[in-house]
């Protein structure tokens, strides 16, 4: 089970710094632990970005307002927790691919369904929930992050930083994408189906 203080000494590794971080919640006190208590939120708030299913919530959307103008007829209130939102679903729906049209403005989320589900990225996580390639993603981009306070890197050396952070990133990504149920495409060209 991986911890925050895992993910902090894994980036101070990427770096070339000793693992000495014993608290992040609050930090220990150390050099190390101030910058990686400080850029944590940060980083795993950008990562949270890809829709990650260990992240992935359901929520029954809550009503603000119907017809609250002429393109939508109802507008609803965004979860607290909500990182980035994925699909409104329709009430009753079994697929995720069944998403409907929905615009963001504000705090609001607007759309033409009544009692949807919203599924989205929630911020409600904690790190034992994390896969292992997502916790080298994270670490490489903290890595990234705190190479500046921590070892001075140059331009050259953040830029070798943030593409081992892209490249483990996107095997992280395509390896969690493969986790989930891929929808059969149900296609025959004209010519096919003619005969």
């Amino acid at each position: 089970m991986t911890s925050k203080v895992d993910i902090g000494n894994l980036a101070l590794v990427h770096l070339g710094a000793m693992p000495s971080i014993t608290s992040l919640d609050p930090p220990d006190g150390g050099a190390y632990a101030l910058h990686c208590a400080r850029f944590y939120p940060i980083a795993l708030s950008q990562i949270l970005t890809h829709p990650w299913s260990f992240a992935m919530k359901r929520q029954a959307l809550t009503l603000i307002e119907e017809d609250p103008n002429s393109q939508w007829a109802y507008s609803y209130t965004i979860p607290s927790d909500c990182i980035r939102p994925l699909h409104v679903l329709q009430s009753g729906s079994t697929t995720d691919h069944d998403g409907i049209d929905f615009i963001i403005e504000g705090n609001a989320i607007y759309c033409n369904q009544d009692k949807p589900t919203l599924l989205y990225t929630t911020s409600e996580i904690n790190a034992a929930s994390f896969t292992p390639l997502f916790c080298d993603a994270l670490a490489r981009l903290l890595a990234y992050m705190l190479s500046v306070p921590v070892m001075k890197a140059s331009a050259g050396e953040r830029a070798g930083l943030y593409q081992a952070f892209q490249k483990s990133m996107g095997y992280a990504a395509s390896v969690d994408a493969m986790s989930r149920k891929q929808v059969a495409f149900d296609h025959k060209p004209a010519w096919i189906a003619g005969r």
